[in-house]
Formats: structure tokens, C-alpha cells, sequence
């Protein structure tokens, strides 16, 4: 059974690698490597905004999460885009990944029980497509899409010999406020 919106992660490998292997991801032009700080024991800011739900997980966490669940799938660590605009780069994450082979069910599962030591939560289902496999996992207000498949034919020059592509995306349940 096909749930809407699950297509959007496999095609979001072709959206992302698209973004970096252009550069177009953002004013700075620099998708982030940097892997951020654990924040989930951290406690709210001082003058944290009071529009912010505090059970809401900083962008920055998220990260972190999935740097852990991606790693070691490819030769370099998942790489996240740079928003120009503040409020969407804190409610947004697009990243992308390039591996040595096209992975499948199994590599997707495993970063869903990786994902789980970090306490999110995903029904497991794996959806295929003819342009790989992807599910969705959730935790602290954010809704994350993750792919796998084969590099898109019109930037495998730009990844080498790699053949494969991990993309996420997803976004903060309070993307639309501001």
C-alpha cells in the first residue's frame, strides 16, 4: 500500500543531488559536513521564542541524528543544504549522500533501527519505486522522508564512481509559523 506523499524521498535523491552537486544550496553556497553538538539533553535557551513549542527538536539535532544513522555508507558524511532565509533553514532539511552501490531495503531499514537508538519512530514500511525505496520516520515535531537509489543519470558524472544515492528531506511542524 502506497502512502501519499512516501514518492517525494526517492525523488528528492534526484532534487538533492541536483542542489549539491550544482552548489545551489544557498547564499553560502556551502552545503553543511560539520556534524552539530548533541542537543537532546540540552535544556531550552535563555529568551527562547515562547511561539516555539519546547518539545519541538532544533535543526541541529536532527542532523545529528541522521549523520549517526547514515554512517559509513559512503565515502563522506551526508551533506545538509544551507537555506538563505532563517526561519526555513531551521524547519527544513534536505541532504544527500553518495555511496559506492545503489542500496536497498536492507540499508534503509538499518538506518531506521539506527534512528530508533535515537528515539524516533517509523512504521517500517519500505516503498519501492522504479527509482529505489524510501520510508518516513518522525520525532520532535519533524516528518523526514528517506530515500535510496541509483545516482540519476544526469549527474553521475558529477559523483564519480559512485553509483548510489541516500537523499532526506522533511520538515518541522512548525514550518509555517513565524
Amino acid at each position: 500500500m502506497a502512502v501519499p506523499g512516501r514518492s517525494a524521498a526517492v525523488g528528492a535523491v534526484a532534487v538533492a543531488v541536483a542542489l549539491l552537486v550544482a552548489g545551489c544550496a544557498g547564499a553560502t553556497g556551502e552545503p553543511t559536513t560539520t556534524a552539530p553538538a548533541d542537543t537532546a539533553s540540552a535544556a531550552p535557551a535563555a529568551g527562547a521564542s515562547a511561539a516555539v513549542k519546547p518539545s519541538r527538536m532544533p535543526r541541529e539535532q536532527v542532523e545529528a541524528d541522521f549523520l549517526f544513522a547514515t554512517e559509513g555508507m559512503g565515502a563522506e558524511a551526508l551533506r545538509f543544504v544551507r537555506r538563505d532565509d532563517a526561519h526555513m533553514h531551521s524547519c527544513m532539511i534536505d541532504g544527500v549522500l553518495a555511496t559506492p552501490e545503489v542500496r536497498g531495503r536492507a540499508e534503509l531499514l538499518k538506518i531506521v533501527e539506527r534512528l530508533r537508538l535515537r528515539g524516533w519512530r517509523s512504521d517500517a514500511v519500505v516503498t519501492p519505486d522504479e527509482d529505489g525505496v524510501q520510508t518516513v520516520a518522525k520525532r520532535g515535531g519533524w516528518l523526514m522522508f528517506i530515500g535510496v537509489g541509483p545516482v540519476p543519470e544526469q549527474f553521475k558524472a558529477q559523483v564519480g564512481a559512485n553509483r548510489g544515492a541516500l537523499a532526506v528531506g522533511g520538515t518541522a511542524d512548525t514550518c509555517g509559523a513565524q
